[in-house]
């Protein structure tokens, strides 16, 4: 049996050091001598490897069969050959180094094959570059009588991303529905990490044997209630050298059971030994459910497989191209995730109600993080600096390199020490109470980026100025910036929603004293107010200063139907009605039509068509990501190719409005 060969420690995985590859050959190879001198000559007819006797090992003729899929008749007398070859090695307890790799991916390529035929999809479909999966509903449908609703499988049902993202059937065989929608956004961040990207089978834990559920393909005959009402059957194992854990495949009966396996005593692969817990610890009745024990392989063994698949279909699914992309904020040197975190969610809920408190905060933080977003925007009048305080409480509570993060945060509003309810009518009024806390006085910048910094518990890499304060001559504004870059605690300054003229002249300033300027402008930006398309736009792109749109989804409005008004910011934000619903007009109801009718011929959701629109136009959208939901949905965006069509029929019902009153 090919479990024979291999011992506890004798593991490849994790094993770069070629000394130590070849140590471990020469054990091999050693102990596969000793055995020879006991076992009868090898014959190498082809025809005696393919037809092993009942009993015997029976794997080869499924690894031939899974190279039928390879169209080309070279490469597939090739692929064959190789098989052998490779199959050979480890029935003359000979492995060679490369071998592993291949029996892994023919193993799971019969397993999907085999999973395929069990869900209806046609062998040929699976092989062909422009077949589209039956659950996607923007692809042709090949099968007449396929059920999107409910497949034959009722742990094969489709979500929400995969009717929603154009893919290549094979996402759609593996059975846990987190799993597949991690599968198709893992590259967002270069994300491998099986603890994240197989998070809905993570649920058993083992002290001692670090165990974890198994992928599970399911065969095509009926199965016994118990059994198919187990949301996973459990695998334990031990962790594998390198630290990460392994995951297991099965599939069905046309691969014939290994000897002993309902003893549950072994597990093939060459990986490790494991021991493998009972079905019968779990169900009573299982006689009519056969399995077949696969290989351990981890998420990055799936991608690469997946990789391989039509590069259309897979959506960069590899392991050097993060889907995530960072880009060059301006001329400066400082490169953001295309996507930024707005951090104004996060906060007080006594300052707005809607917002989520810490918490709730940290974990959606801390997925962002790990999904490549490395750029948060806060500002220090945000929930009256609590806001500021979590971004703080984020980074040290997950341990996350300084050097890794980008954080922004703003200075000119009124920041309550008593942390009452938002009032806007107060937050620029530097007068009475507030006199000297409001602004872009020397003192204030000063003050403002002092408390900042406390609040964070580090530097800032980019301040910047919330409004334009025109009490304040242009000379102060720039010279304490420049100061405060200086002293180490900014790295960069940024500036937000003030006249295009107003913007040019303070970098004039900064530029004749020989101070540092404004890399960014951060501006209210949205398929509902292009106004910045007049001058500011143009002037940035022309000068090479970066854009971060804030509200870049209209604080909601392009992200659901006109007429949903159900999310919580419609009745309890003050900034939604001044902004857009107290100026709506019949205008922005036919562009609003027109998001969701583009979102829904190209099967994304419309947050992702206003997000892909601003994205088209050189932007890096600030964007509110309060669930894990969104923080995906938003990176999807980044997948989401507008035509020039497309942007002109999004654009062309725009009506100009009035400046905002900045």
């Amino acid at each position: 049996m090919l479990c024979d060969v291999w011992e506890p420690a004798d593991v490849w995985t994790g094993i770069s050091d070629q000394n130590r590859r070849k140590k471990l050959q020469n054990k091999l190879n050693q102990r596969a001598y000793r055995r020879r001198r006991k076992q009868p000559t090898v014959d190498r007819d082809d025809q005696h490897l393919s037809l092993a006797a009942p009993g015997e090992d029976s794997i080869l003729p499924t690894l031939i069969g899974g190279c039928a899929l390879i169209r080309c008749p070279q490469r597939l007398s090739i692929a064959q050959r190789r098989v052998k070859e490779v199959y050979e090695g480890y029935w003359l307890h000979a492995p060679r180094p490369s071998a592993l790799h291949v029996l892994i991916r023919l193993r799971v390529l019969a397993a999907l094959a085999h999973n395929a035929a069990a869900m209806g999809f046609p062998p040929q479909g699976l092989c062909r570059d422009d077949f589209i999966s039956p659950y996607n509903l923007s692809g042709p449908l090949e099968l007449e009588n396929f059920d999107l609703t409910t497949p034959g499988r009722e742990s094969l049902r489709p979500t929400d991303l995969q009717r929603r993202i154009l893919h290549h059937p094979w996402i759609d065989l593996f059975p846990f529905p987190v799993f597949r929608d991690n599968v198709l956004l893992a590259t967002a961040s270069g994300l491998v990490d099986d603890d994240q990207l197989c998070a809905d089978i993570l649920e058993v834990k083992d002290e001692d044997l670090a165990g974890r559920p198994s992928l599970i393909v399911w065969d095509g005959t009926p199965m016994s209630r118990d059994v198919s009402n187990l949301p996973y059957l459990q695998m334990r194992g031990r962790r594998r050298r390198d630290g990460a854990n392994a995951l297991g495949l099965f599939c069905g009966p046309d691969l014939e059971l290994v000897p002993g396996i309902d003893q549950c005593s072994r597990r093939l692969g060459g990986m490790s030994r494991c021991r493998q817990v009972s079905y019968r610890d779990r169900v009573n009745d299982h006689g009519d459910l056969n399995e077949f024990a696969q290989p351990m392989f981890t998420s990055q063994s799936i991608l690469i497989f997946l990789a391989n698949k039509p590069q259309d279909y897979t959506h960069n699914l590899t392991m050097t191209e993060p889907s995530m992309k960072y880009v060059r904020v301006g001329k400066s040197g400082l490169k953001v995730s295309q996507i930024i975190v707005g951090c104004m969610s996060f906060g007080d809920k006594n300052w707005q109600p809607w917002l989520l408190d810490q918490a709730e905060a940290l974990p959606i933080l801390k997925y962002a993080f790990d999904r490549g977003i490395n750029t948060w925007d806060v500002a220090d009048t945000y929930s009256n600096g609590r806001s500021e305080e979590i971004v703080g409480a984020a980074i040290r509570e997950y341990n996350i390199p300084r050097s890794k993060l980008v954080v922004m945060s703003k200075c000119f509003q009124f920041v309550d020490d008593a942390r009452g309810p938002i009032d806007p009518a107060n937050l620029t009024s530097n007068d009475g109470p507030r006199v000297n806390q409001v602004g872009l006085s020397r003192k204030h910048i000063l003050d403002a980026v002092d408390r900042s910094v406390e609040r964070l518990g580090t530097y800032i890499d980019v301040l910047q100025i919330h409004r334009m304060d025109r009490d304040v001559p242009p000379e102060e504004i720039m010279k304490a910036l420049n100061d405060v870059v200086e002293s180490g605690k900014v790295r960069y300054i940024g500036a937000s929603s003030m006249a295009a003229w107003e913007f040019q002249m303070l970098q004039n300033v900064a530029k004749q004293n020989g101070w540092h300027q404004f890399i960014s402008m951060q501006g209210l930006y949205n398929l509902l107010y292009r106004e910045e398309e007049r001058e500011m736009n143009p002037y940035c792109n022309a000068a090479s200063v970066g854009l971060f749109p804030w509200s870049p989804l209209a604080a909601g409005v392009l992200a659901h139907p006109w007429t949903d008004r159900s999310d919580p910011r419609e009745q309890k934000d003050p900034f939604l009605q001044m902004l857009f619903r107290g100026v709506e007009n019949s205008a922005d109801k036919a562009i609003v039509g027109r998001v969701e009718e583009l979102a829904a011929k190209k099967g994304v959701a419309m947050a992702q068509v206003a997000q892909a629109w601003l994205i088209s136009k050189g932007c890096m959208p600030i964007c509110g990501l309060e669930t894990r939901e969104r923080i995906d949905q938003a990176l999807g965006a980044l997948e989401v190719k507008l035509s020039e069509e497309e942007v002109k029929y999004l654009e062309e019902m725009y009506v100009p409005k009035l400046p905002m009153p900045f």
